[in-house]
């Protein structure tokens, strides 16, 4: 029989809706962080790329570029909105 809690994350990170977070002070590495705990895909850019690797080992995808942060990759213009419904739940 499945393990039914492996089997609750896995549906949740499946479902999940993505995360980006720009700018990696002390405010965006939490939400980023929190974001990855939660199990929700995330993207994270900060203008020096070194503070970026933390969250990669958590499983963060990197932004390439500035010119390709995360809104460039189609997490569109409603990003804020999805911001405040994530903190919410």
């Amino acid at each position: 029989m499945p393990d039914s809690a492996a089997t609750a994350t896995a549906t949740a990170t499946a479902t999940a809706a993505p995360a980006s977070v720009i700018g990696l002070g002390m405010m965006g590495t939490a939400l980023a962080a929190a974001f990855l705990t939660a199990g929700h895909p995330s993207t994270v850019w900060n203008r020096s790329a070194a503070r970026t690797g933390p969250l990669v080992a958590q499983g963060a995808q990197p932004a390439a570029t500035s010119t390709a942060r995360p809104v460039a990759e189609g997490h569109g213009a409603d990003g804020f909105s999805r911001l405040v419904e994530l903190l919410k739940s």
